[in-house]
């Protein structure tokens, strides 16, 4: 099935694509429309499913006929009623990027009600297109000849992490087992039902709520799988598929295959859903969650906020909360930066305070304030001056500050990176190249799932994607979290863990590996709330060598 003739520098990649009929969902049409407008993919062939639709039937006929299954249908239509998005991954839409694509209607055979495959005759006109890839957003499980039929086999989604959650309905049983995170992968199919070779994981943050809802962004970040493997293997071939840890993980096929909830198991899940809409709520009338920041000032920091001093929290005024915690030491003064939030107008600024001999700190002051909100002043030095990347995602833009006046007079310098939605921008130098992480929404996704990684030869370069983008697509330790630091000889990475709850906890990542074409990281230990009691959440760290800050979430009470 594989063959390796379409190496870099290759013949654009020939596509096609199986559905069941020409109106798809919103995601799907998304991927169609990025196959169609790359130039190193020819859309060759649509494989339309020719059999007729089921006849018409009433509603109530269709849930009566379903009754066992009954409430798991009315819980889908009154979720999606209620936690409709604008950004709606599954609206039809025609996709009209296929009108002049050559079409072949096919009949499958239905050898068991859940399985489709395909005659002779089929087969022979599909592999007449010569295709490298066939993409199946339609029909049942196939099997038999046809995932031959391209020459490096049909690829298809799995909405959920197949390894735990086989069968469906996707991203529902991770709600029912209160599973904080959600996986989605994109698989070349073999005839062993959910066990193909995955070529691309991703794990997102569970709804506990609402299905729909929990389901929109994940089936919208999504859409990018698609074109960014088939990217890799016109670049870089298909070896560089196989070698991916995905493609080599041994089949689990002794978990159990999930089917649609039956109506006692959805009655103990809604059961448990109302409860737990009813104490957030509850939660949220009495208190109100502030973020805040703490510092300590130590001799050898080892990122370990539970061991050591206890650290002390700058308190902020009311109805703005202090996050995002920078330290840098110019002279004898030690400074700490942070995104100052006003709760009022839910826009935020840069503050500071400076820690005097004694280790208080002063009131905190403004050092930079836009019309747009500001957060996460990633803070450095070059060239004997002081610089700050804000993060500007409300612009689309990541933009690079130079103080004109230390700590308190800043000005935009440069813009590094522009059209992106790009949070918390990190900066590291290393054997004269500069290396950019941040986090990036693409076509609606979430800003916590996907670190992108940047490189320029300097501060004031050309700024190039890495090949392998996103490095990271996990919720669990994508986001960046602070500065990258080395201790003991290995390269730290501090990220968070939004799986929970957003910034959860401190991640800390050994990077193993930063190339030009290569990145790989290893989870090494988490910095959780537990070092403050009462503490909910951290989600940055910092430090220099004289002080250490991190910021935690605390309730506040409302009356």
């Amino acid at each position: 099935m594989h063959d390796e003739t379409n190496d870099a520098g290759g013949r654009p990649l020939r596509i096609g694509v199986m559905l069941d009929e020409r109106t798809v969902p919103r995601w799907v049409d998304l991927i169609l429309r990025q196959l169609a407008s790359r130039d190193f993919i020819d859309l060759s062939l649509v494989v339309l499913n020719a059999d007729e639709p089921a006849p018409h039937r009433t509603l109530f006929r269709r849930l009566w006929s379903g009754r066992g299954k009954l409430l798991f249908r009315l819980y889908e239509k009154l979720d999606a009623a209620v936690y409709s998005e604008p950004d709606d991954a599954f609206e039809p839409v025609r996709a009209t990027v296929l009108d002049a694509v050559p079409t072949i209607e096919a009949s499958p055979l239905a050898p068991k009600p859940w399985e489709h495959r395909f005659d002779e005759e089929t087969l022979a006109r599909i592999r007449a297109a010569d295709l490298d890839v066939l993409l199946r957003f339609g029909f049942r499980i196939i099997r038999g000849d046809i995932l031959g039929a391209a020459r490096f086999g049909v690829w298809s989604f799995h909405h959920g992490d197949n390894r735990s959650y086989r069968g469906g309905p996707s991203f529902f049983w991770e709600m029912y087992g209160g599973n904080p995170v959600t996986g989605t992968t994109l698989q070349i199919l073999t005839e062993d039902l959910d066990a193909g070779r995955a070529i691309y994981r991703s794990y997102s943050a569970t709804d506990p709520v609402s299905l729909r809802r929990g389901r929109n962004r994940p089936f919208l970040k999504s859409a990018n799988f698609v074109v960014r493997r088939l990217h890799n293997l016109h670049s870089r071939g298909f070896a560089y598929i196989e070698a991916l840890p995905s493609f080599n993980e041994p089949p689990v096929l002794d978990t159990p295959i999930y089917t649609t909830p039956t109506n006692g198991q959805m009655a103990r899940f809604l059961a448990r859903t109302a409860t737990a809409i009813l104490r957030r709520r509850l939660w949220r009338m009495a208190l109100r969650e502030e973020w805040f920041v703490a510092y300590r000032q130590v001799v050898d920091p080892r990122g370990e906020p539970g061991a050591g001093p206890p650290f002390k929290r700058i308190e902020h005024p009311p109805k703005r909360s202090f996050a995002d915690p920078f330290v840098i030491s110019s002279g004898s003064r030690s400074f700490i930066f942070f995104e100052d939030f006003d709760l009022a107008s839910g826009k935020g600024a840069i503050s500071y305070v400076s820690l005097n001999g004694t280790g208080t700190t002063t009131a905190p002051a403004t050092a930079l304030e836009r019309p747009y909100h500001l957060s996460y002043p990633f803070l450095f030095e070059h060239g004997g001056d002081h610089y700050m990347i804000p993060e500007t995602a409300a612009t689309r833009r990541v933009e690079l500050y130079r103080a004109t006046r230390f700590p308190d007079e800043w000005e935009l310098e440069r813009v590094l990176l522009d059209d992106i939605e790009a949070v918390d921008a990190t900066l590291f130098h290393r054997d004269g190249r500069y290396w950019l992480f941040a986090n990036v929404a693409e076509s609606g996704g979430p800003t916590v799932d996907e670190l992108f990684l940047f490189s320029a030869d300097s501060l004031h370069g050309e700024w190039t994607p890495h090949p392998m983008n996103p490095v990271v697509s996990d919720v669990r330790r994508a986001r960046p979290a602070g500065r990258l630091f080395e201790r003991d000889g290995r390269l730290i990475r501090p990220s968070q863990d939004c799986s929970w709850r957003y910034g959860s906890a401190v991640v800390l990542n050994e990077v193993t590996a930063l190339t030009a074409d290569e990145y790989r990281e290893v989870q090494l230990g988490r910095i959780d709330p537990a070092w403050r009691k009462g503490n909910l959440a951290s989600h940055t760290y910092n430090f220099d060598g004289r002080v250490e800050v991190v910021d935690g979430l605390a309730g506040r009470r409302r009356l």
